[in-house]
């Protein structure tokens, strides 16, 4: 079974439906997804939804990829980073890497001001939010640690990039390898520069990262990712919000989402296990590793 779901009523104006999904077959973003098209469609008989990019058309299209001229040296960038000589990063009170089971979930909501103080960070660098904030992130695991270099994981889903992927369903995240080189002594902005410079050459070359890779699988050991909320959807009668959705890659084989409805109140919500936190409308997450920026 690849979808579950439960409606309950919990009082007389509002209903919760729990819906899980296997990871196999959706993700964060799959979720939020699919919220924002039960939203869509409750009330309307015949409600007319933008047709998703099918989950198998992907798949086609990754095997065009690989069979495409360009295939080569975007499997010779992957190569060259020289990922199996960086060891994963240690943190100071551990005497090796946390083991997954152990992985735990802390929140933190940042206020208005440091909202506010990052936006203006943002229009400095001239960088997007997210890389400002990852940027800031291994710098401060790289000082926590005392490593300089090492590799780590960057949760990134190609929905974001492609337009015509933005609404599928399925499980397009994957965790792509960063080597990481950090001179401490150097200016934040000088960087910030070559870690942009980075995620651009990963975003170009994403499709052709193997993800089955064993050789590189410390990657996976302390990771980064930016998610944002769905909104509140008020109608003229319904109110739709998302109590949880899932964090960063699942540990275990289902994610769960729970929801939605009646006339005064509609929740929606998403749980699994995850590996990561999240912090207000932009999220780093270290899975493995319990720290919030």
């Amino acid at each position: 079974m690849l979808v579950r779901g439960v409606l309950s009523q919990r009082t007389p104006n509002e209903w919760r439906l729990d819906l899980w999904v296997a990871a196999c077959a959706g993700d964060r973003l799959s979720l939020q997804n699919l919220y924002a098209e039960l939203v869509q469609c409750h009330g309307l008989a015949a409600a007319t939804l933008d047709e998703a990019f099918e989950y198998s058309q992907y798949i086609e299209w990754r095997n065009d990829l690989d069979a495409d001229d360009d295939a080569p040296a975007a499997r010779a960038y992957w190569a060259a980073l020289g990922l199996e000589a960086l060891p994963p990063i240690r943190l100071g009170y551990r005497s090796a890497p946390m083991a997954q089971a152990g992985a735990t979930q802390v929140t933190h909501i940042t206020s208005s001001d440091v909202n506010l103080a990052i936006g203006r960070l943002v229009e400095q660098y001239a960088q997007p939010r997210g890389t400002l904030l990852q940027a800031a992130w291994w710098v401060l695991l790289a000082r926590i640690s005392g490593q300089s270099a090492f590799i780590a994981g960057w949760q990134q889903d190609c929905r974001v990039d492609y337009e015509a992927l933005a609404n599928g369903i399925g499980a397009y995240e994957k965790v792509l390898p960063l080597a990481l080189r950090l001179d401490l002594n150097a200016p934040f902005q000088a960087w910030l520069h070559d870690l942009a410079s980075q995620l651009e050459q990963h975003t170009q070359h994403q499709e052709h990262w193997n993800v089955a890779t064993a050789a590189t699988a410390h990657h996976r050991k302390v990771g980064f990712n930016l998610v944002s909320r769905s909104p509140v959807i008020r109608g003229a009668s319904v109110q739709w919000s998302i109590d949880s959705l899932p964090g960063s890659m699942p540990t275990s084989n289902w994610r769960c989402r729970s929801a939605w409805t009646s006339t005064a109140t509609t929740r929606t919500s998403a749980c699994n296990r995850p590996r990561g936190i999240s912090a207000n409308t932009t999220c780093a997450a270290c899975w493995n590793n319990t720290f919030a920026c």
